[in-house]
């Protein structure tokens, strides 16, 4: 795999962020909601499929990298045939596929156990694949079976002999089914299985450094998969598990330069040891994870602010013959700004460069400050000037 303008030298942690983030976008377009499967395209033919086939095998035979959220149905009909995927597995993966309130539905009709409002969830159901009527209860399991296999095999059966090629190549690593589930489970991350990865570099301890070890082992045993996958993704590039170990490395790092800082291709965590609690390290854990929540919300505020002030006007002075045209103009221009003052500030203002472990230079930071104030007076006065 070659990298076009990288300036990273790739000892797997480049390569593991590349396949973490291709499966991320790829999921975006497959159906499902905790497991997914995907769809067809129509800007995908065979080649393109089994080119995804590909990526799939060379990320788990180079990497350890597999994307958990793919169906463990359709990856074993994929690998063994549509024939070894028995029953169990096939509703399991099925009652990952749904949604919460489908899911609730469906396990409540198979243990006979309905209320009106789940009779009305799993018809919705039922309609949405292509059945408008319930069936009886006796015959309800059937039905679901089979609507399960509709769902998780049948409709990407091309898919699945698209990649049937490629994944030949791993039948030595996947001889068997539950070769493949027991892959899926090693994969998946959770709290407790990642902190076990964490070990400490230095064999001996100062207080300090075995206090602040103790929080992050803490902190991350207590993690829901979500963060457990956030906190995998800062250390090792990828959200599932793929090394053997995390080394764990101290400094003493206080005030603003003080930072977790993560070196993903050796899969190395560098943390101070300079917290006075548990809360103080896990706040700033929290910001370090949540920094594309930071982003988000300077963002979609300064939409909101910059969006409601130049609709108000275009209704005020839509009878003003050059007011029109005006406000039209700086409804715009408000919204470049909010993009481009989302960026701003989530840097400058919030300290997401150095939360995110990035170096920025004084004067870079002083530079994009300034340009924000100078565009949001620029806008401002525009628009007083377009109510004269």
């Amino acid at each position: 795999m070659d990298f076009v303008n990288e300036n990273a030298i790739d000892d797997n942690g480049v390569s593991r962020e590349v396949y973490t983030a291709f499966w991320e976008q790829f999921l975006e377009t497959c159906e499902g909601e905790a497991e997914r499967v995907p769809r067809l395209r129509p800007d995908f033919c065979e080649a393109e499929w089994q080119a995804v086939g590909r990526i799939w095998v060379k990320g788990l035979l180079d990497h350890g990298v597999m994307p958990v959220r793919l169906s463990k149905a359709f990856i074993l009909a994929c690998n063994h045939g549509v024939d070894s995927v028995d029953v169990d597995i096939l509703m399991t993966s099925f009652l990952n596929y749904l949604s919460p309130v489908e899911r609730s539905a469906v396990e409540k009709a198979l243990q006979g156990t309905m209320e009106e409002s789940d009779e009305e969830d799993l018809l919705d159901l039922f309609t949405r694949m292509g059945s408008h009527f319930l069936p009886a209860k006796n015959n309800m399991e059937p039905a679901i079976e089979t609507m399960a296999h509709k769902a998780i095999l049948q409709e990407p059966k091309y898919i699945v002999d698209c990649f049937l090629t490629p994944m030949s190549l791993v039948q030595l690593k996947l001889p068997d089914k539950d070769s493949v589930l027991s892959l899926y489970e090693k994969k998946k991350a959770t709290g407790r299985r990642v902190s076990q990865l964490f070990e400490t570099t230095n064999v001996v301890l100062s207080q300090r450094e075995q206090t602040t070890f103790n929080h992050l082992q803490r902190y991350v045993k207590n993690a829901d998969q979500a963060k457990a996958e956030k906190i995998l993704r800062f250390c090792t590039g990828s959200s599932v598990i793929c090394v053997d170990r995390i080394g764990v490395c101290f400094n003493a790092e206080t005030g603003l330069s003080r930072r977790p800082v993560a070196h993903t291709c050796g899969a190395i965590l560098e943390i101070p040891c300079t917290y006075s609690s548990f809360p103080e390290f896990r706040t700033e854990f929290d910001n370090i994870l949540d920094v594309v929540l930071v982003f988000l919300w300077c963002l979609f505020s300064s939409l909101f602010v910059h969006g409601a002030v130049g609709l108000l006007m275009l209704v005020m002075l839509q009878r003003h013959k050059r007011g029109r045209l005006i406000t039209l103009v700086l409804v715009s221009v408000g919204f470049l700004a909010s993009l481009s003052g989302g960026v701003i500030t989530s840097a400058a203002v919030a300290g997401v460069y150095r939360v995110a472990g990035k170096d920025m230079a004084p004067l870079e930071a002083l530079v994009f400050g300034v340009g924000q104030t100078a565009l949001s007076v620029i806008i401002s006065f525009s628009r007083i000037l377009a109510t004269l």
